[in-house]
């Protein structure tokens, strides 16, 4: 009877052990996740505080500008009220005012000069207002396809106009990435930072893209979910992803996220 009373002690304190070993490491991971998602939220409120700052110190300049031109405005009218100045004096300011607006706006935004000539495949061709060139790959009507890369993006054929290609670089050498070095369908994020995670993320996502994958698993874990939310908020912005879905119970469930690529 003492023996087995003996062997249930040490049975309860094995299991007292694990037991303990088991919610330490669950506490850990709970820390750990803990640290993960306070470092999303600096990142992400850091990211909004430098758009806020940028979008004030371009309405103060707008600001700045348009008080300017009033001022210079009021102090023309007060000479044609005076007929110190004349109409055409009124009607050279108006012009100056507009010349300074075109000029401010081609600082903020330069374009290249346009090319005449209906749009045709294989144009290199520029939204209007500048910020996303490529190559023209279709035009049906008024939509438009351009191909930039791997990505392939839907606009509006009267959004586009015709510019010069890019000159051509220097020859460089070229690493050709072989068959052995082709990308899997699968990346796993558990244990990174919520930065180093989406550069991860980036590169594998380009490499799988340019591989021709049509989805892929993006393995982040469950945890807190900081990271889940990080990846799927940055999968909603790539211009890789076409979609995306969490997995389901065969495929990991919540702690997975299936990606499809766009084509």
């Amino acid at each position: 009877m003492k023996a087995a009373l003996a062997m249930l002690a040490l049975i309860l304190e094995a299991s007292r052990r694990t037991y303990e070993a088991r919610l330490s490491a669950l506490e850990a991971r709970e820390r750990d996740a803990t640290v993960k998602e306070a470092e999303v939220n600096r990142l992400l409120e850091d990211l909004e505080e430098r758009r806020r700052e940028k979008w004030r110190g371009e309405l103060q300049a707008a600001r700045e500008f348009v008080r300017s031109l009033k001022e210079d405005g009021r102090r023309l009218l007060a000479r044609v009220e005076e007929r110190a100045a004349s109409r055409r004096d009124f009607a050279a300011f108006v012009d100056r005012a507009i010349e300074t607006i075109d000029t401010r706006q081609a600082e903020l935004s330069p374009a290249e000069p346009t090319l005449a000539g209906p749009l045709r495949p294989g144009d290199t061709v520029e939204l209007a207002g500048g910020g996303f060139r490529g190559e023209l790959a279709s035009v049906e009507g008024d939509r438009a396809w351009i191909r930039r890369g791997t990505m392939r993006v839907e606009v509006r054929s009267s959004q586009l106009c015709r510019v010069a290609p890019a000159a051509t670089p220097a020859a460089s050498s070229v690493r050709v990435e072989t068959a052995r070095e082709a990308p899997g369908t699968e990346v796993t994020l558990i244990g990174l930072r919520a930065k180093e995670a989406l550069a991860k993320l980036e590169g594998f996502l380009d490499r799988a893209t340019v591989a021709g994958h049509a989805s892929v698993r993006i393995v982040h874990g469950i945890g807190s979910g900081a990271l889940r939310r990080a990846v799927q908020e940055y999968l909603d912005v790539s211009p890789y992803c076409a979609g995306y879905r969490d997995g389901e119970s065969g495929e990991g469930g919540t702690g997975v996220t299936v990606a499809e690529l766009g084509r």
